[in-house]
């Protein structure tokens, strides 16, 4: 068996060198082909045809692979490169926000020198038809206290009710069952601003109990009186939205829109104790 097998190897050798001596011969320039070089270029051109088939499609199926390894590193540091930029965008939004935050402090301390204040985010809100709770990222061990005042520098947004060593929860002014002893700026007329279920998912509170004679127009502005013992005096509360008659005649009340977006904020100041 072995035997058959090297003299087929032998033959495979030979048949492939004499194929090999006569392309090389037909590539001769003979002026006139014989009969011979006539039958074999007969033969031999389109095997030579297949080949050069053969090879360019080799060709082509290895660029092709080239190619996509290519592209492939190339799209590998696009997303790369991408990425980067994405990292550098969120630094430099960090950084504006940081800013905005310091500006928005800056401003806060210079309209209502005397307080220390307590930078704060929003973790989560808790909202429905009656209440309004907003929960912060810092607590009793930042200096956040009980019945701690809570405002942005669009005016107040509550009080913190509850707190931890980290964390604190904070009651809307907007909530139903929230009151602020207010005071209209321009024509000193005071009363209580509370929350009203009916108004609160507008962002509203109710002022009643204004003498039916004030001069208070729409557009006026709130801001607490210092009267309870909760919140301070001259912090901005909102501005005078409707006017209404009360249910028996004999006075107004007022409905005030808030200074505070308080159902978007995600960032607040608390005033230090």
């Amino acid at each position: 068996m072995t035997f058959f097998k090297n003299k087929t190897k032998v033959l495979i050798l030979i048949l492939t060198i004499i194929l090999v001596v006569l392309m090389a011969i037909s590539t001769l320039p003979f002026k006139n082909a014989g009969v011979v070089s006539d039958a074999f270029g007969m033969v031999i051109t389109p095997i030579q045809k297949m080949v050069v088939k053969v090879i360019d499609s080799t060709e082509s199926f290895f660029k092709y692979f080239i190619d996509m390894k290519n592209l492939e590193r190339k799209n590998n540091e696009l997303k790369e490169e991408i990425s980067n930029l994405n990292a550098d965008l969120r630094d430099m939004s960090d950084l504006r926000n940081e800013n905005e935050r310091l500006r928005k402090l800056l401003e806060l301390k210079e309209r209502n020198t005397g307080y220390d204040y307590i930078s704060c985010e929003v973790t989560s809100r808790n909202f429905n038809n009656w209440y309004c709770i907003l929960n912060l990222d810092k607590g009793l061990d930042d200096g956040v206290g009980l019945n701690s005042v809570v405002v942005t520098n669009d005016g107040v947004v509550g009080y913190v009710y509850e707190a931890g060593k980290n964390w604190a929860k904070v009651t809307g002014i907007i909530d139903s069952s929230s009151s602020v002893a207010a005071i209209c700026k321009r024509t000193k007329d005071k009363s209580v601003v509370q929350g009203d279920i009916n108004l609160m998912q507008n962002g509203e509170c109710l002022m009643p109990y204004i003498p039916k004679e004030s001069s208070i127009v729409e557009g006026d502005e709130i801001y607490t009186s210092g009267d309870g013992g909760v919140y301070p005096e001259g912090l901005y509360i909102g501005k005078v939205e409707r006017i209404l008659s009360s249910s028996d005649g004999m006075t107004k009340e007022l409905v005030i829109k808030t200074g505070v977006p308080i159902y978007d904020i995600g960032h607040v100041f608390v005033i230090k104790k």
